[in-house]
């Protein structure tokens, strides 16, 4: 693990941190910075959902809203 991962856990969790969490979280770094692209990726994805009408215009527009409010944070 990361040293500057583990202080981010470290003070939060007390108890041995799982070896699936250890993985998990190692790439914490590189997933911050690729925070927005992903949101940007996820808002591309439900409006083809909508198009290929899985999806319906109200949920894609609930689905858009809650990932710009996470983005927004």
């Amino acid at each position: 693990m990361n040293k500057k991962n583990k202080n981010v856990w470290n003070a939060r969790i007390k108890n041995k941190i799982s070896s699936t969490f250890q993985k998990v979280s190692s790439s914490i770094n590189i997933d911050k910075r690729l925070f927005n692209e992903d949101i940007i990726a996820s808002i591309i994805h439900v409006e083809m959902l909508n198009r290929q009408k899985i999806i319906n215009f109200k949920i894609k527009n609930k689905i858009i809203w809650g990932l710009k409010k996470i983005q927004n944070q």
